[in-house]
């Protein structure tokens, strides 16, 4: 007895990004990478701006950008063309994971590996973000994990209380922080180690950020790369809610880009 079976070609229909974003309830929008960068008009004969091909020269890729609320990713070929030759530059994007409001995703050009970069997009506080994460995370849980700093794993371990406010977190400091000279004045974002500022800007690894605290003491911390923030009182940033500290925290940012939200007009992170 011979028992048949019958075999069905099950036909799979491609999915796009924007599709995929709202079955996860990520709020994304796909826009042409070509159109996306322009010379200055100074470059431009009669001051007109004409648009480049973004992998001239420097490689450039379009990061995620966050705008009017969505995650903006630009994707497609560079269709640029000068003379008879067009060009074939491409913006690829690959989803590596994927889960309820979270996607984790590769972009390059061409396909070029020196061009890969790998980015977390998500959602925090009902608001979408997309950071940029280590090629060496292959889930999404495993770009989580590799976003908290070693010292913030170590607090956790520890039972210490540890709240967040978008990419920084803050630890109980049970002690005093050390300062000598009470309420600076902080210019240019420059702080000095050991003094007390009051309702200015968390600065790390040199980079300022667009959250303030109450009080703001600057130490050399044990385990950290740069001098840490020292905070209390009620810390603020624009996107989030308040936070308020009754104690002295250790404030530690986590360990995406250090430049992530350098762009004023580019906010694309969790700030």
């Amino acid at each position: 007895m011979v028992t048949a079976v019958d075999v069905r070609q099950v036909e799979t229909q491609r999915i796009t990004l924007e599709e995929l974003g709202r079955e996860l309830n990520l709020p994304i929008k796909v826009r042409p990478w070509w159109g996306s960068r322009r010379q200055s008009a100074d470059s431009g004969r009669g001051g007109v701006k004409k648009w480049l091909c973004p992998a001239d020269f420097s490689n450039h890729k379009r990061n995620p950008e966050i705008q009017g609320g969505k995650i903006v990713l630009r994707e497609g070929p560079c269709h640029y063309s000068k003379g008879y030759k067009p060009h074939t530059h491409a913006q690829i994007i690959e989803v590596k994971d994927a889960g309820y409001q979270a996607m984790l995703i590769t972009i390059s050009l061409n396909n070029i590996k020196a061009s890969l970069a790998q980015f977390l997009l998500g959602m925090d506080e009902g608001r979408p973000y997309a950071v940029q994460v280590t090629l060496r995370c292959q889930t999404i849980n495993e770009a989580l994990s590799w976003l908290v700093p070693k010292k913030v794993k170590s607090a956790f371990a520890q039972g210490l209380d540890v709240k967040r406010q978008g990419d920084w977190y803050f630890i109980l400091y049970n002690r005093e922080p050390n300062f000598n000279v009470w309420d600076s004045l902080m210019r240019y974002g420059l702080y000095r180690l050991n003094h007390l500022y009051r309702n200015h800007e968390l600065v790390y690894n040199g980079v300022a950020t667009r959250h303030q605290a109450t009080f703001v003491v600057y130490n050399s911390v044990f385990g950290l790369p740069c001098a840490a923030p020292i905070v209390k009182g009620k810390v603020r940033a624009p996107d989030h809610n308040p936070l308020v500290l009754d104690q002295w925290h250790l404030a530690v940012r986590n360990r995406s880009h250090p430049h992530r939200n350098a762009g004023v007009n580019n906010r694309a992170y969790v700030d």
